[in-house]
């Protein structure tokens, strides 16, 4: 297990926690702090990321990495620790906010990690916002919406999937071990995935890591959500 934190938590205006997908290993986890980095240097550090490697992800090449991320044993076992976590992290950014503006807390889950994400809100998850990201699915045993049970009754949940990401094949087949496809679950917001910053669309099997990572319309799509800005934030449609 790996939580790191980037950023500053005492002078964060907003706090993200990113569960990344298949194939992460703490010896490879420098890229997903570099993901975690480009959004704190973005708000001059106004926003604050957690880089959260709760346990062992699903790993092998194409075809035995995607058997493995077919379990859903790894959601299971790696969502109730995130569920004690998501406590502590309510706990210290309710303490910083003391008499002061409220911090808000956005958990991301990205390609398995989102299958970890919702299962983390079915079992109790506390979060101001959740981001379902190219996300294998809902969570385990999440069908519909009164599936997730967030001990926030106002969390506002959002998703985002490119046009032609692979993970597509996978979301929300019936009797499929992680959950509906969260772009389809009512009350979730879509978001735009849009174009690359040289003109192309966010679009194809590349893209599936690109929406949170490349200079593109998603990563400032998905930087708005986390800071809270409203106006800059594009639904999908």
């Amino acid at each position: 297990s790996l939580v790191e934190l980037n950023g500053d938590l005492r002078a964060a205006t907003s706090v993200a926690i990113l569960v990344p997908g298949m194939n992460t290993t703490i010896e490879g986890s420098g890229a997903n702090t570099a993901t975690a980095r480009r959004f704190v240097a973005a708000t001059r550090g106004d926003v604050a990321v957690l880089t959260y490697l709760g346990g062992p992800f699903p790993r092998g090449n194409l075809v035995a990495g995607v058997a493995d991320a077919a379990s859903p044993r790894y959601a299971l076992d790696m969502a109730p620790r995130l569920v004690a976590f998501s406590e502590d992290v309510d706990r210290t950014v309710d303490a910083k906010a003391a008499g002061g503006p409220s911090v808000p807390v956005t958990y991301i889950g990205h390609s398995y990690g989102g299958s970890i994400l919702g299962t983390a809100e079915a079992m109790g998850l506390t979060a101001d916002q959740t981001m379902y990201v190219a996300a294998a699915g809902a969570g385990v045993g999440v069908d519909d919406p009164g599936d997730w049970h967030n001990r926030n009754p106002d969390v506002v949940r959002y998703s985002m999937t490119a046009p032609g990401d692979l993970i597509q094949a996978v979301q929300g087949i019936p009797g499929g071990p992680h959950g509906a496809d969260p772009d389809e679950m009512p009350g979730v917001i879509p978001l735009a995935t849009g174009h690359y910053d040289d003109g192309r669309l966010m679009a194809g099997r590349q893209a599936h890591s690109d929406v949170l990572n490349s200079p593109s319309d998603s990563w400032r799509n998905i930087l708005a959500v986390i800071t809270g800005d409203r106006e800059r934030i594009r639904r999908a449609g």
